[in-house]
């Protein structure tokens, strides 16, 4: 299973940390995958028109134990990058704003999956944040070398103060992510 990030959750953030929303797209995704009724495993495609009609999606059974605790966190830690303790808070996290019900064992996906999403680039060796912002801008840029887009323009589109902006790009610049040329494109390496 691929790490993924869901595009409403650059939208929406729903007062979680960065580690908390790859976690909780994790589960929205494997969720998804793992629905007969949603998912097509033939074709790839989902089933929009059943994902609206419920509010939650269950679980894979074996992300719990007969005890109905959740005990897929070592997986999902491997999966997202994320560390096993990070996973655990985040778990818990969700289940504290109720996106994740361990008796039924479902995950709420309050609409995160309807603007799409991509994957994460886990082998860039970042996390967080940073992870997130730099997997966005390889989304952006699909097929292109370069992004030509201020600061302003990314701030807005990502939804986080310019100043946020700034300093994700010098710390990708600062690991060799990320070059500007002569015209100031933005170069993703």
């Amino acid at each position: 299973m691929k790490s993924v990030y869901y595009k409403g959750l650059i939208i929406d953030r729903q007062h979680l940390s960065a580690n908390e929303r790859i976690v909780y797209s994790f589960l929205v995704y494997s969720a998804i995958c793992d629905s007969e009724d949603s998912w097509d495993k033939e074709t790839g495609d989902f089933d929009d028109i059943e994902l609206m009609e419920r509010d939650d999606i269950h679980l894979p059974f074996a992300y719990f134990d007969d005890r109905m605790r959740f005990c897929y966190g070592n997986k999902i830690a491997k999966v997202t990058g994320v560390s096993q303790p990070s996973v655990s808070r985040a778990v818990n996290k969700l289940i504290s704003k109720n996106l994740v019900n361990v008796y039924n064992q479902t995950v709420k996906h309050k609409g995160i999956y309807e603007y799409g999403y991509f994957t994460l680039e886990l082998e860039s060796g970042l996390s967080g944040e940073l992870l997130i912002f730099y997997s966005w801008l390889k989304d952006i840029i699909g097929d292109n070398t370069y992004i030509f887009a201020n600061r302003e323009k990314l701030a807005e589109m990502y939804g986080v103060a310019m100043k946020d902006v700034r300093d994700y790009l010098r710390r990708l610049k600062l690991v060799g992510k990320i070059t500007r040329d002569e015209n100031m494109r933005l170069i993703i390496n």
